[in-house]
């Protein structure tokens, strides 16, 4: 994607006036990041907004341990929450951002951008909007951290892998440890799970893969009030605690 075609992906950009509009396709240049390339770490100044047209980018915090636990992700057409208040706020990162895939960006120096906020009003409304819509998301995420059981949570997280975002899928190239990552429990309980998510003929589990048979068994756990354990195949859904 050239910057142009990713940055009328952005509000900010395809509402602007034309002259802002050339001021930041000057600024911007694009970027093809690899998977694992690292955006910033926790503590890093961000110097670069980091405009995703095209991809998706892992926001993530991590204890002393090295668990981790995922915040969001950054898809198509969207920016980064923790980079843009790095920026806006003058302060160092509070994640870590990784690349989970094959990106295309487009990456703006932070001295215009931040210039931007304070003069256009089109922009300021933006970054509000973007603070707005994360904190959503993060509160959703303690919602599900605080109520709901991991096997809903891990139910809900492969389908919305399976989703891809209205692209469906039939096989989610994923391991284990991923999943744990971000559902911020042990490796062992995700795996656990996806064998009895596999007895009920919800999915099929290989090596880096999981395949999906039956959605209707992932979306009837998500309905009911119980958990994964032995029980009939068609609802599977008794009791297992962590």
């Amino acid at each position: 994607m050239n910057k142009q075609s990713m940055l009328e992906k952005f509000t900010f950009f395809h509402e602007a006036s034309s002259s802002l509009q050339s001021e930041i396709l000057a600024a911007a240049v694009e970027r093809k990041l690899v998977p694992e390339t690292v955006l910033y770490r926790e503590g890093d100044r961000c110097e670069h907004v980091a405009l995703v047209g095209w991809g998706s980018v892992r926001v993530f915090k991590t204890d002393s341990s090295g668990n981790e636990i995922t915040l969001y992700h950054v898809q198509d057409g969207q920016p980064c929450l923790v980079n843009m208040l790095s920026i806006f706020l003058g302060r160092p990162a509070m994640a870590n951002a990784v690349v989970e895939v094959s990106t295309d960006a487009a990456v703006i120096p932070a001295v215009h951008f931040r210039r931007w906020i304070e003069s256009e009003p089109l922009v300021r409304s933006f970054v509000f909007e973007v603070m707005g819509q994360r904190l959503i998301d993060v509160m959703v995420l303690v919602e599900e951290l605080a109520f709901h059981k991991t096997d809903h949570r891990l139910a809900r997280l492969i389908l919305e892998r399976f989703s891809n975002n209205g692209r469906p899928l039939r096989v989610l190239e994923a391991t284990h440890d991923e999943l744990a990552r971000e559902l911020a429990t042990a490796r062992e309980v995700v795996s656990r799970l996806l064998k009895e998510l596999e007895r009920c003929g919800a999915v099929a589990i290989g090596r880096g893969y999981i395949e999906l048979k039956d959605e209707r068994v992932l979306r009837r756990l998500l309905e009911s009030h119980d958990c994964l354990q032995s029980g009939k195949k068609a609802v599977c859904v008794t009791t297992v605690t962590d």
